[in-house]
């Protein structure tokens, strides 16, 4: 309409990405979703399923990640797992920023990092501070 385009002109509005879930899909009749989607005004719809609980934490969480422009990235030391709380930052993160982000002595000091995930060519690559990681890598700092 005229008021979207001159709210995008002139900034009157923020425009937030958006998308609508709907749950219970395990016991959805035939053409529920298409009626949502239908419904939904040109929004994503995002239908799925709480039963076993992976639908939540894998398709939603992915999602949400995704439209907001952000990536989660694990820690991992030598010899030990990779960390439980990933680091949140905006999508483009390098290896660079997240030695930063950790610390300025791994930026300063850095020789190589290890990543393992979505990012790498194969698992344990060995990358360099422009190396830009994906949601979901694991990355060693060596310094």
């Amino acid at each position: 309409t005229l008021d979207v385009v001159e709210d995008a002109i002139f900034g009157n509005a923020v425009y937030r990405p958006t998308l609508v879930v709907a749950n219970k899909l395990d016991l959805a009749v035939e053409g529920a979703v298409e009626s949502v989607r239908a419904s939904a005004g040109g929004l994503e719809v995002l239908a799925l399923s709480m039963e076993g609980g992976e639908g939540l934490r894998e398709l939603l969480g992915a999602r949400l990640f995704e439209l907001l422009g952000v990536v989660r990235v694990y820690t991992k030391q030598p010899g030990k797992n990779a960390a439980v709380e990933p680091i949140v930052a905006r999508q483009g993160l390098t290896v660079g920023d997240l030695a930063k982000t950790i610390h300025s002595d791994f930026y300063k000091r850095f020789k190589y990092a290890k990543v393992w995930g979505p990012s790498a060519k194969f698992e344990s690559e060995r990358v360099g501070l422009d190396h830009v990681l994906a949601d979901g890598d694991v990355v060693q700092l060596h310094a």
